[in-house]
């Protein structure tokens, strides 16, 4: 059997799924949820990171408020731009494989 995507027909063209202005929208949302809910950690040391780093870390509930200053550091970082992307493409693989 042949798979539809083993042949190609004419120029691919990249796949937009959502606008620039759409990312940008997402990405400030994001800041919004991880500085003002933040995020729940199980591991002690990761809270110890956070907290140095600047992040608002309640042990009691192992929670971690992340400032946006601190996610737009890590994320200019390229270990975690590759990451992010990774991240990115497998959650497309999983969302079109539920389609």
């Amino acid at each position: 059997m042949i798979h539809a995507d083993t042949r190609r027909v004419g120029q691919r063209r990249p796949l937009q799924i959502v606008s620039p202005d759409e990312v940008r929208r997402i990405h400030e949302t994001s800041l919004d949820i991880l500085s003002e809910v933040g995020c729940v950690y199980y591991s002690r040391h990761a809270l110890d990171v956070l907290a140095e780093a600047g992040a608002q870390v309640d042990y009691e509930t192992t929670v971690a408020k992340l400032p946006p200053e601190l996610v737009e550091r890590a994320l200019l970082r390229p270990a975690a731009r590759r990451a992010a992307r990774l991240h990115h493409l497998r959650r497309l693989r999983h969302l079109r494989a539920r389609a």
